[in-house]
């Protein structure tokens, strides 16, 4: 078993491009607690000595998957820790990395985009998680709101305006991701989370947090050593400090975290997002998550976090539906002038998109660039057409969804199950 390493490890304002970096950091942590030296480790893992020299040096900072599979196969690592080495081996996005003292920013892969096109069709939606915000700042009623619905109905752009809000009105905002490629790493969207709120933590949070939540460490150990996984209480120590952690900055301003995609979320996330969740609703902290709904492949645990907290009165899900013609029109007409906005050609829009909003957004790209949409005489004008092809973006989203790689029209793509909305092929 691994010696419990010091808890603090540099100074406070070590950024996270200063030194070897986190992965060497726990590689040479890991090393030295197994009493091996580098060439011991090198001969166990089938690398070279050199390799784990440059590894702990911080010269190669993203090994491969494989090489970090291989060094955690010989270190004989636990779930958790290994988990952590392969999160430690992952790009970090430079924004985040500037200074301690850095506003995050919103920069979940999905979502770093500013958005160009405004929010439409969403005001009841956006209305009610206003409310959310209000409750959590007066009242301090900690709780969870997921966002559900299809691929690109809008959920992320709705977090991203609620968020924009939330910043506005003084709260401190926080951001993590899921993907389907890492969905069996623990506690994958927390990395990125965890690391935006130490890089903006005040000081005395961050004083309060070397002294009592050294398990934090697994999630920045390039500032803090993380003890060693002793026994069967390793996880509840570090929900406890996670925990701890959240609600000592909400102390000192009222939270949102967003995790978006959770449906990618593995079990240890989901575990720590229910225990987060009961132990901050007397808490300044919103938690909003984004679902699409019914994704296969999804993570079961999810609808049993679910059925709990709302058995408990801590979840309140908002659901996003695609847009009617008349917001279709409003959207297009946001865009371009009325002459293009024309009843025929909105509801040709709105018949091949059936109102997805990112499909709606992707076509009007798509018609602008292969020409159907040019500007003329200080406006925007369209050629005639009797159907509209899938840009490669959408079916791209909806090969994801069923599973192929159909060649479709976008009146049928999209779907939903039953009567003529199925994903057919259709000619092409």
């Amino acid at each position: 078993m691994l010696a419990a390493p010091d808890a603090r490890l540099g100074d406070t304002t070590m950024g996270l491009t200063d030194g070897p970096g986190p992965f060497g950091v726990l590689l040479q942590q890991y090393r030295v607690a197994a009493g091996w030296s580098q060439e011991e480790l090198a001969d166990r893992a089938g690398l070279s000595r050199r390799g784990i020299s440059d590894l702990e040096r911080g010269q190669r900072r993203e090994p491969h998957p494989s090489t970090v599979r291989r060094l955690a196969e010989a270190l004989r690592l636990g779930d958790i820790e290994r988990g952590g080495l392969l999160m430690a081996a992952q790009p970090r996005r430079s924004p985040v990395a500037t200074t301690p003292r850095q506003e995050s920013d919103f920069s979940h892969a999905n979502a770093v985009s500013s958005p160009s096109w405004p929010l439409i069709g969403r005001e009841a939606e956006l209305g009610f998680l206003l409310s959310s915000l209000e409750r959590v700042a007066a009242a301090g009623r900690g709780h969870l709101v997921f966002l559900v619905g299809e691929p690109g109905i809008g959920k992320t752009r709705v977090a991203r305006e609620l968020l924009s809000r939330a910043r506005a009105a003084g709260f401190g905002a926080l951001v993590g991701g899921c993907f389907e490629q890492y969905a069996g790493l623990p506690f994958f969207p927390l990395v990125e989370l965890l690391t935006q709120a130490w890089q903006t933590a005040p000081d005395r949070v961050r004083e309060v947090a070397f002294k009592r939540w050294a398990e934090l460490g697994h999630f920045v150990p390039d500032v803090l050593r993380p003890p060693a996984l002793s026994g069967d209480d390793d996880q509840l120590r570090i929900f406890r400090a996670v925990t701890g952690f959240l609600r000592e900055l909400a102390s000192e301003r009222p939270l949102v975290l967003f995790l978006d995609d959770v449906q990618w979320a593995d079990s240890a996330t989901i575990d720590l997002l229910l225990y987060l969740v009961r132990h901050v609703s007397d808490s300044r902290t919103l938690v909003l998550a984004s679902c699409r709904d019914a994704e296969p492949g999804a993570y079961d645990g999810l609808d049993e976090l679910r059925g709990e907290l709302v058995r408990e009165r801590l979840l309140d899900e908002v659901s996003l539906g695609r847009l009617t013609p008349d917001i279709t029109g409003v959207l297009i007409r946001s865009r371009f002038d009325t002459r293009v906005a024309s009843d025929e050609f909105v509801n040709l829009v709105h018949a091949r998109t059936e109102g997805n909003p990112f499909f709606i957004e992707e076509v009007l790209k798509s018609l602008v660039e292969e020409g159907t949409l040019f500007l003329a005489d200080g406006g925007w004008q369209w050629r005639t057409v009797d159907e509209i092809r899938v840009p490669r973006s959408v079916r791209l989203v909806v090969a994801q969804r069923v599973g192929a790689w159909p060649d479709v029209r976008l009146g049928r793509a999209p779907g939903r199950h039953g009567g003529d909305g199925g994903a057919d092929p259709g000619p092409p």
